[in-house]
């Protein structure tokens, strides 16, 4: 249908002036965009939040395990873990999301972001470790 005035001729099926006549697309453009910036400002929990929460109770604070439980349970010492040392993310994160032993995952308690934030955290105790350790004498 067209309709015509002595200033413009504008078509009401031609796409390009029905979006610059409806009214309802800028506030949905506002609203869609608070959305985003809202949803990047949720706080994501901190690895070391996270593993004081999850992980301290058998890890200990310092990621050392419980030296009366360690015999049983050589996994609870993260600083002598040679997986832990190695720093590769990809076997914590598994072992983080699955368990191992009798070590419970995590994946349904945990979102993405913060088994990664909690993997991050877990390297860096066997990189402090690393750090800490005496050279080895030639």
């Amino acid at each position: 249908m067209m309709w015509s005035s002595s200033t413009a001729r504008v078509s009401r099926t031609d796409p390009s002036t029905a979006r610059l006549s409806n009214p309802q697309r800028p506030s949905v453009l506002v609203v869609a965009l608070a959305l985003c910036f809202c949803v990047a400002c949720v706080d994501v929990p901190q690895g070391d939040e996270l593993y004081v929460a999850h992980c301290a109770e058998c890890h200990g604070s310092e990621g050392l395990g419980d030296p009366q439980r360690n015999d049983f349970y050589p996994g609870l010492d993260l600083q002598g873990s040679a997986l832990v040392r190695g720093g590769r993310s990809g076997p914590v994160y598994r072992i983080l999301r699955q368990g191992f032993g009798a070590m419970p995952g995590f994946d349904h308690k945990l979102e993405h972001d913060e088994l990664a934030a909690l993997t991050e955290h877990v390297l860096e105790i066997g990189r402090r470790a690393e750090a800490e350790a005496p050279a080895a004498n030639p």
